[in-house]
């Protein structure tokens, strides 16, 4: 019965919290677009509250003409306690978790992972994809709202 009311509770503040986590991390992906941006990638963002989209032109040979565009997705399931990321080489999925402190934040293969490191998670390698190796991100506690 205890179990059961913890486990009601945490998805309880996981509803309450997981806009608070998707914005944080979609306000700290942005960060980094318009670093981007600023040192010539042409990228663009679009979207709506649960679901927002990164689009990056693909040039060809020669570069100056345009092959199209790949396009990111970063969708917030609330009930699913994730934000999925389409777009990707290989899709990635974060878990909205309630931490030992009742806060809320990312994890990733069972382990916390802070919106900083999601954020690049995320970016290096849509924006970069030659260099693309997903690593294990750092533990910090800038993921939690």
């Amino acid at each position: 019965m205890l179990q059961r009311a913890q486990l009601e509770s945490a998805h309880s503040l996981i509803l309450q919290r997981a806009e608070s986590v998707y914005g944080a991390l979609w306000q700290e992906m942005n960060r980094w677009i318009t670093e981007a941006q600023q040192r010539g990638i042409d990228v663009q963002t679009n979207g709506s509250p649960y679901e927002k989209s990164i689009m990056l032109p693909v040039r060809s040979n020669p570069p100056q003409a345009l092959a199209g565009s790949r396009t990111l997705t970063l969708t917030l399931k609330k009930d699913e306690h994730a934000i999925m990321i389409d777009g990707l080489k290989n899709p990635l999925g974060l878990r909205l978790e309630v931490f030992a402190d009742n806060t809320v934040g990312l994890e990733r293969d069972g382990i916390e992972i802070s919106i900083h490191d999601a954020a690049i998670l995320i970016l290096d390698p849509f924006l970069f994809p030659e260099f693309a190796k997903i690593s294990p991100a750092s533990h910090a506690s800038d993921s939690k709202a």
